[in-house]
């Protein structure tokens, strides 16, 4: 009788030219081979000197790595990887639990945040009477097995007045506990602070679903000692919130009416509920995207330039935007350090050039100062 298969370990290899045989190769490629202690083949991985490497091994123990560079630099050396504890752990350990809500939402007196579903004012004698109390549903999650939970809540949180509740002779719920006593390994996020409105383009996703989603794409990613970037709860949340605080210039009618007035969407803000734990979501394969909107300062300088993001101390334009548009450029680019550039080919204001810009996430934004020749 065999006992249980044993999990696969992953081994992060960082190759160092400057201290193995003491020769510059950076760059250059490797063949690595890890052999097992009964000196069995286990795989191979290509290795480069200047990017970290994750290889999967078929199970805990001590390796030898080998391998020759093509300018004949011999690679050779022993480690011992142990059990992953995550990797170890069973299934229900390991999940995370997600609840992500869109829909219209209110705050009414004694309830902290009311989500309206489907079938609100259906109730015969109480519109409200069906309403997901949000903060009960998540102290109702206390007994869920996942050590990680993410909530996202994309609704509107205004107050609705006491007074208004009477005249559709209506009432707020019951609630067990007005106050969300949020547990430290969970990521709270409200796509709009307390008591305020949220909104959404007349086509398309809600900005919340957009920042939600570029910040699990890699916005809310972070570069670990590792090298590797990882999204984690604590990344998502500044990446969501940092998103909202960029959005493109827009309003919207107040309670979807236009008499009632307009509403600078600029002034919705993502909310988050005390300080999530790091827990990882996601480890991406590669370098971020991440979101840039550069504008040129004054404004009126804006529609002359030529901006370019260029590879740094080069000419080569890895983004490029002609001029014409009088708006900020909105993009995205790899993470990384660039050179940007403000070309003005009707010489009314000199060119400039800014060195080194660190473009990492949640996002870049940049204004370039412009002189009058």
């Amino acid at each position: 009788m065999t006992g249980p298969r044993p999990e696969p370990v992953r081994l992060t290899v960082r190759y160092e030219p400057g201290v193995a045989g003491r020769a510059p190769h950076s760059g250059v490629a490797a063949a690595v081979e890890a052999v097992d202690e009964d000196l069995r083949s286990v795989g191979w991985f290509a290795l480069r000197a200047d990017t970290p490497v994750v290889t999967e091994l078929p199970r805990p123990g001590r390796y030898l790595l080998r391998g020759r560079t093509p300018g004949g630099q011999l690679l050779r050396t022993q480690t011992e990887v142990v059990a992953d504890a995550r990797s170890a752990a069973p299934p229900e350990v390991r999940s995370t639990a997600l609840l992500y809500f869109c829909g219209h939402g209110v705050a009414l007196d004694g309830l902290q945040h009311a989500l309206l579903l489907e079938d609100f004012g259906r109730a015969g004698r109480n519109p409200f009477e069906d309403a997901l109390d949000f903060v009960r549903t998540y102290e109702g999650m206390r007994g869920c097995a996942a050590p990680v939970q993410c909530y996202f809540v994309d609704a509107c949180r205004e107050l609705v007045p006491f007074e208004y509740l009477n005249q559709l002779n209506a009432w707020a719920p019951a609630s067990l506990t007005n106050q969300l006593h949020r547990r430290s390994t969970d990521l709270v996020l409200y796509s709009t602070g307390y008591g305020q409105e949220s909104y959404a383009p007349r086509e398309g996703e809600t900005y919340f679903s957009q920042a939600v989603r570029a910040a699990f794409a890699g916005a809310g990613a972070r570069r670990g000692h590792d090298g590797l970037w990882r999204v984690t709860t604590a990344g998502l949340g500044d990446g969501v919130r940092e998103l909202m605080d960029h959005l493109p210039h827009a309003t919207a009618p107040r309670h979807g009416r236009a008499d009632a007035g307009w509403a600078d969407v600029l002034q919705q803000r993502a909310a988050q509920d005390g300080n999530p734990g790091d827990a990882v979501l996601r480890e991406l394969p590669g370098r971020p995207k991440v979101p840039f909107t550069i504008s040129c300062d004054p404004h009126e300088a804006q529609r002359q330039a030529e901006l370019s993001l260029l590879d740094l101390g080069g000419e080569q334009a890895l983004r490029h935007r002609p001029r014409g548009d009088a708006g900020p450029w909105r993009g995205e680019i790899e993470a990384d350090a660039y050179d940007l550039l403000a070309r003005f080919p009707e010489e009314r204001w000199p060119d400039e050039r800014l060195p080194r810009e660190f473009v990492v996430p949640p996002s870049y934004p940049r204004s370039i100062p412009v002189r009058l020749t």
